[in-house]
């Protein structure tokens, strides 16, 4: 038999068998108890690959009652049309789900060469060339296709059995739709529009990061912002407003990097949604600064924006919430309050070691302005500085935790006292 599952044709065996047992005993046809087969299992054959290998060569006529109680043969099952193959397994008794799970292997064993060969690599692999930093990796055409192979694979077992394979394969291996968490409130015939949209758009943004090599300049900079807001753009034509505010809470690049930036801040939903309305509408507007690529006039506009920002946060939140919100921005902080969770310190351990951050810097400033000193004199007092910092640090997060910090954002606590034992000079 072509293709034959032996674990499938066991099952089956057992479900005639069994369906053979009941007849002998009730002497009446098993067809009166099978379930019938839907319209759509007779209708014209789907627009996909209808066809599939059978065992013979040749379509077997109906199975009558009593061959199916007297005897079973897999050819007088099996059909090169899906359709008919579905109605057989039904009038042998086959449960619904056994023949979703034979039906849904059997495409998938279809289709699997046509994906392997667009999976294989066009070219050896080359262990001596260097890496780019953005790999090139499959070509925009290979793409297309395989996406055409998964619509058409999914289009074919949604007119067979009425199902989606991709939520099927999710409940079979237990995996999660990045789609589904970021569009799932959404109505489910608005997703797959989502859906198209969002690989349309990642696909334009991978050719800059290309031709780039990850490295994107003020022209790429440019291009990305025009991507980022055409998408908007046609995503507000498929939702709604407060539909495409939800949506980006969730997916926009600004609120990836904002669960980025806020980890030690903790916001609440309320505050979330406060400060994405004011980082969104900065980044619709000037998009990503990479590397500092802007011209001047361009960074001057962005800079007296990031200050209006800052405005509206600060009344938004608070003072107090705000300073916090400052202070969690800052990379050196947010390293600090992960360190302080990897080993379990206290929760207020961060801000207590900020606290002789802020001191230990205001000492460094004022020696540095204080010109009654002699060069030694700084460099002692720098030392001082130096080593009272390491040591309140060392303290509060442990010898792991201070080796951990230092090497991962805490450079400041090594640094704090450079520069203060050179002596400046002051013009007359």
């Amino acid at each position: 038999m072509n293709s034959r599952n032996l674990l499938l044709a066991s099952i089956l065996l057992n479900v005639s068998l069994l369906a053979g047992f009941a007849w002998h005993i009730n002497r009446a046809p098993v067809a009166a108890d099978a379930k019938p087969a839907p319209a759509s299992a007779t209708a014209a054959a789907p627009a996909g690959p209808a066809k599939r290998g059978s065992a013979t060569g040749t379509e077997p006529a109906p199975m009558a009652p009593a061959a199916r109680a007297e005897a079973f043969n897999w050819r007088n099952v099996e059909s090169e049309d899906y359709k008919k193959y579905i109605a057989n397994l039904r009038a042998i008794g086959c449960p619904e789900e056994t023949i979703k799970d034979i039906i849904i292997a059997d495409v998938n064993k279809l289709y699997a060469p046509k994906l392997a060969a667009l999976n294989r690599p066009a070219t050896e692999y080359k262990y001596w060339e260097p890496q780019r930093n953005y790999p090139v990796g499959m070509d925009k055409d290979k793409q297309r296709q395989m996406r055409e192979i998964a619509k058409e694979k999914k289009a074919l077992l949604q007119e067979l059995l009425s199902v989606d394979s991709e939520e099927e394969a999710r409940k079979l291996y237990g995996g999660t739709d990045y789609y589904e968490r970021m569009s799932g409130f959404l109505p489910k015939e608005k997703r797959e529009g989502v859906r198209e949209l969002v690989q349309k758009f990642s696909e334009l943004e991978q050719d800059v990061y290309r031709k780039s090599d990850g490295r994107p300049d003020s022209e790429d900079s440019k291009e990305l912002l025009k991507i980022r807001n055409e998408r908007r753009a046609e995503l507000a034509k498929l939702l709604t407003p407060q539909e495409l505010l939800d949506y980006e809470l969730r997916s926009s690049q600004t609120a990836s990097q904002m669960r980025y930036d806020l980890t030690a801040f903790e916001p609440n939903e309320d505050e979330f949604r406060r400060i994405f309305k004011a980082r969104a509408e900065f980044d619709n507007e000037f998009g990503p600064n990479y590397g500092g690529t802007q011209d001047a006039e361009q960074q001057k506009k962005r800079a007296e924006a990031q200050r209006k920002v800052d405005e509206a946060l600060k009344l938004e939140l608070g003072p107090e919430r705000y300073a916090e919100y400052k202070q969690a921005s800052d990379y050196a902080y947010r390293e600090l309050a992960r360190v302080a969770t990897r080993y379990e310190l206290p929760k207020e351990t961060a801000k207590k070691v900020w606290a002789v951050k802020t001191a230990a810097e205001e000492q460094a400033s004022k020696l540095r302005q204080d010109q009654s000193l002699s060069t030694e004199q700084r460099q002692a007092a720098a030392k001082a500085i130096q080593a009272e910092t390491e040591k309140a640090v060392t303290e509060m997060l442990g010898e792991r935790g201070y080796k951990s910090y230092v090497n991962s954002g805490g450079y400041w606590v090594r640094n704090v006292g450079s520069g203060v034992g050179v002596r400046r000079v002051v013009s007359p």
